[in-house]
């Protein structure tokens, strides 16, 4: 029945909410390494709890990217697990809006809430870009959760395969199938997850280059062989500004690369599968 397939999913999600006949607080418990959320039945007298969860990112495309590949995830590596039909309501932010949207809600105290935002770690080690060192100092509510991804930015989600679909889906896109050969050496790496993929890695001295993100892309570059075949200053070339773009717009009609492969980015997109889709699965209202 679908109440028992509902029982059986929360083992497998990261998060979930519990309903309480007892008057009182919402309230954050912790069972098993999953996040509980107790929410009394009384706060629903007022129906915008039951709303979908709102979604904060920093712009559209990155909603849409997440939201495809969660339900991919869902359908090909977590079949039987999560549904993969999910739901949510898209709220982009950007720059300070983002910080301020998930404030907002959170203060509000209505609405589920999940925000994610890049980590903007240029190499290891380095500092959160402005947008998540906001984000991470607010004092959230129970029912709101912001997360940090575990690489530079939403491009470093992007298998090498899909790179290589997009860009050979188009013609005028296929000179950067060179630039995305001297990036293959780095599939699996940690420097994958620092790699700037819309503007590139230049090799630049100046008061502007922190001389340990230079030092540590040279030696990337060094250990991989690519000093030698450096372009314009590029220790690593970029694909695109607007690789999103073409990601989200493939994705729009077609499944993604398969890339099992790459044990890394794979173990990251199962994390974020299971955390996203434990705030939008949704099915309609129940009978019991």
């Amino acid at each position: 029945s679908e109440q028992a397939q509902i029982g059986s999913l929360r083992n497998q999600l990261s998060v979930y909410v519990e309903i309480s006949y007892i008057r009182g607080e919402i309230k954050i418990t912790e069972e098993n390494n999953i996040r509980v959320i107790k929410i009394p039945l009384v706060r629903f007298e007022r129906n915008d709890i039951i709303q979908p969860t709102f979604f904060i990112t920093e712009n559209l495309l990155d909603c849409k990217f997440y939201m495809a590949m969660t339900s991919w995830f869902c359908k090909k590596h977590l079949a039987g697990k999560l549904p993969s039909k999910l739901n949510a309501v898209y709220c982009p932010g950007g720059g300070d809006t983002t910080e301020k949207l998930l404030n907002h809600h959170s203060l509000s105290q209505r609405y589920l809430t999940l925000c994610i935002t890049d980590s903007d770690q240029k190499y290891p080690g380095s500092g959160f870009g402005e947008t998540t060192k906001k984000c991470r100092k607010l004092r959230l509510n129970e029912i709101s959760q912001h997360v940090t991804l575990p690489v530079r930015s939403i491009e470093n989600l992007i298998s090498h395969p899909q790179i290589i679909t997009v860009i050979n889906r188009d013609n005028g896109r296929k000179s950067l199938n060179s630039h995305a050969l001297r990036l293959k050496p780095l599939i699996g790496s940690e420097a994958w997850k620092h790699l700037h993929l819309k503007e590139g890695v230049r090799e630049v001295y100046g008061p502007h280059q922190p001389e340990t993100e230079n030092f540590y892309w040279q030696s990337v570059a060094i250990s991989e062989g690519s000093m030698e075949a450096s372009v314009d200053e590029y220790l690593f070339p970029p694909i695109s500004t607007k690789l999103l773009l073409w990601v989200v717009e493939h994705l729009e009609k077609n499944e993604p690369d398969e890339f099992t492969s790459d044990r890394q980015l794979f173990n990251i997109w199962i994390d974020l599968t299971k955390l996203i889709a434990s705030w939008t699965c949704a099915s309609e209202p129940i009978r019991v």
